[in-house]
């Protein structure tokens, strides 16, 4: 129960991106990216696990757990960077800019 929320906000983020993929480059004669969007829901999802416990741990004081919240907020960083950056990688390919990749 506890990944659901997660997973269903990760997937709300991909879904325009996915939208955008299927309005833009339907004629184009290329394979649909399922493995992009599998790697951006994936990775919004661990985003988002993360988020939940930094969130806790800011709201009650991080003086007990102090490696535990460091090391949850550098892979919260790492994890939205990455997101970050495959998803500006591939905005030209989402609106159908010849030659994208």
């Amino acid at each position: 129960m506890a990944l659901l929320k997660p997973a269903i906000i990760s997937a709300l983020l991909v879904l325009p991106l996915i939208i955008l993929e299927l309005v833009n480059r339907r004629n184009l004669p290329e394979d649909f990216p399922i493995v992009l969007f599998a790697i951006l829901w994936l990775l919004g999802t661990i985003f988002f696990l993360l988020l939940i416990p930094v969130v806790k741990y800011i709201r009650r004081g991080i003086k007990n757990s102090l490696p535990g919240f460091l090391f949850r907020l550098a892979i919260l960083v790492l994890t939205g960077w990455l997101w970050a950056v495959i998803v500006i990688d591939q905005v030209p390919c989402f609106l159908a800019v010849p030659n994208c990749d």
